[in-house]
């Protein structure tokens, strides 16, 4: 096989993959891994600096569901976000415990849901400003 058959493969496999993410999300909904996911994403739209790049120790610092989770859900978290091509293992990114450290956030994910990161935005000040919290 050479390298442009071995290309079409790949691609026709991650278009598959998603796909069946989709066809299947309904029925994982309730699913703790899609749960997390779901969690995970409103937190890297609701960044103030709509990062390009995130790590693990991002999405705990700015998730906490993510924080309290153990590695193999979040792990399958990660997974749903990138089977949706909300994330991307970043290349030379320096692996840890199996799994990489950085990942590329697609860009278009805030635009899509740049709606949604206002609220979330919105939400997170209005709890900083009930508990006090001055930055």
């Amino acid at each position: 096989m050479n390298s442009e058959a071995m290309m079409y493969a790949v691609k026709y496999m991650r278009k598959v993959r998603r796909h069946a993410h989709a066809l299947y999300s309904s029925i994982l909904s309730s699913a703790p891994a899609f749960e997390l996911a779901q969690a995970l994403a409103r937190s890297i739209v609701a960044s103030e600096d709509a990062p390009i790049t995130i790590g693990r120790d991002e999405m705990m610092q700015h998730c906490l569901l993510f924080k309290k989770a153990d590695d193999r859900l979040r792990r399958e978290a990660v997974q749903v976000l990138e089977d949706a091509d909300w994330l991307e293992a970043k290349l030379g990114a320096r692996p840890y415990g199996g799994w990489p450290t950085k990942f590329t956030v697609n860009y278009k994910v805030y635009d899509m849901f740049a709606r949604e990161g206002e609220q979330w935005r919105a939400r997170r000040a209005a709890v900083r400003d009930a508990i006090g919290d001055t930055d």
